[in-house]
């Protein structure tokens, strides 16, 4: 640890990220300069703002609902963290090309705690916990 005669410089903030409670994180880069032997060193500090979004069935029906009927944005926590940002849908007659349609769901069991929707950037299906849904708009 650098002691009170050291030199420090500050950056600004450098990334942001959602937590799974739904929390915002602001990367504050703080950037170390050890006039001594001229060693540059970094320090993440993390500021927490914003609530949770409150997931219930209404809201799942009504998230569904617009997804059937056209595009939607959609953020959520991936598993590793980070924050997957999305234009989604489920509309197979209008948006999905008919490659892309589900091939067999017959055999597929559902469950309750997970979303499938169809990522139109990237023409790929993707899944989301109702529990990491931090964002959804038309």
């Amino acid at each position: 640890m650098p002691n009170q005669n050291d030199s420090w410089l500050y950056g600004a903030v450098t990334a942001a990220s959602i937590s799974a409670t739904g929390q915002v994180y602001v990367d504050h880069h703080k950037e170390q300069l050890d006039t001594s032997d001229k060693v540059l060193h970094s320090l993440r500090i993390a500021t927490v703002t914003t609530e949770k979004i409150e997931v219930t069935e209404e809201l799942k029906a009504e998230v569904r609902s617009a997804l059937h009927s056209g595009e939607i944005q959609i953020e959520f926590e991936k598993a590793d963290g980070s924050i997957r940002k999305l234009r989604g849908t489920l509309d197979l007659d209008n948006l999905i090309k008919e490659e892309y349609h589900p091939k067999n769901e017959v055999d597929r069991k559902k469950n309750p705690d997970v979303q499938v929707v169809f990522d139109l950037d990237k023409n790929e299906w993707r899944s989301f916990r109702w529990d990491k849904l931090v964002y959804w708009g038309v």
